[in-house]
């Protein structure tokens, strides 16, 4: 392997590592966007357990989307 292949892994392992952390981060904010406007509604706004599912679906299937992009190129390397 070369320093040249171990920078670019490097680079797409890093890339892998922020993505997951953004797929935690976003759910975060999901629930707590939907939490708060609850909490501040005259006609409180929740989520049913569906609803939630279908929420983490999407995020998943587009952070999974993205990562196996990513993981392909790892593999590449």
């Amino acid at each position: 392997m070369t320093i040249e292949q171990l920078g670019k892994g490097k680079k797409l392992a890093e890339k892998i590592k922020e993505l997951d952390e953004f797929q935690n981060a976003f759910r975060e904010h999901c629930m707590k966007t939907v939490l708060a406007h609850s909490m501040n509604s005259e006609k409180p706004f929740r989520l049913d357990i569906e609803t939630d599912s279908e929420l983490y679906k999407i995020i998943d299937d587009y952070v999974s989307g993205k990562l196996s992009e990513l993981k392909k190129q790892f593999e590449e390397i």
